[in-house]
């Protein structure tokens, strides 16, 4: 790196020190920490297999993206502080990912299957914040000045993509000659008799540790 490239670097981190970041975009700018550590406490609240599998998928996105950016290898931004390659942005497409596949999960949902039961009145707003999400990741990134518009706008581009694939890999594809969602032409793997096995077998693993660890409980 050159003496030029760090110093605009160090310049440019110091101007956003300097001004002081928004409660809202300081979230934001932190969202991947955020994230990983709300999804950490929802797989050990739930332990089934949907979380698990929302996991792995959510790193398989990322991975997927770091390794476009190298295929890709396009520079960001001038003055950028990171100095990795930049399309597609790997927040946009993690964040866009697991706030549509949560959105559809949620209005999918029927309201007494919704745990826990206080997310039940707030599914009108929690539905479209999830949606709007990811354009919110994009501003955050284009105004922290770490990615140009067009690296969110392909990052986002493939967290739409890997949602789609993912969740019908879930779910299963709808039958197009029904009106609803219940009828499958392919059956997702939430269907099949190995995830409810194993959903069985993670609520009695962790009861079990439970109990080791609190025997009074």
């Amino acid at each position: 790196m050159s003496k030029v490239e760090k110093d605009d670097g160090v310049t440019a981190k110091k101007r956003i020190n300097a001004q002081g970041l928004p409660w809202w975009l300081w979230i934001l700018k932190h969202s991947q920490a955020i994230v990983t550590a709300g999804m950490t406490v929802g797989v050990i609240y739930y332990h089934n297999t949907q979380g698990i599998y929302l996991t792995i998928t959510a790193l398989a996105t990322s991975f997927m993206a770091k390794g476009m950016k190298k295929i890709i290898n396009q520079p960001r931004p001038d003055g950028s502080i990171v100095k990795t390659p930049g399309m597609p942005s790997t927040h946009s497409a993690t964040g866009t990912f697991i706030a549509l596949y949560l959105a559809i999960l949620l209005a999918r949902t029927q309201p007494s299957s919704v745990d826990p039961t206080w997310l039940v009145p707030l599914k009108p707003v929690l539905v479209p914040s999830l949606i709007t999400f990811p354009a919110l990741m994009i501003y955050s990134r284009v105004r922290l000045g770490v990615h140009t518009l067009e690296q969110c706008v392909a990052g986002a581009a493939l967290g739409i993509s890997t949602t789609i694939l993912f969740y019908t890999v879930w779910a299963g594809y709808p039958n197009a000659q029904s009106q609803g969602f219940g009828h499958s032409v392919v059956k997702g793997l939430a269907g099949t008799q190995s995830v409810r096995e194993l959903d069985v077998w993670l609520h009695e693993t962790v009861v079990k540790v439970i109990r080791i660890i609190i025997p009074n409980l």
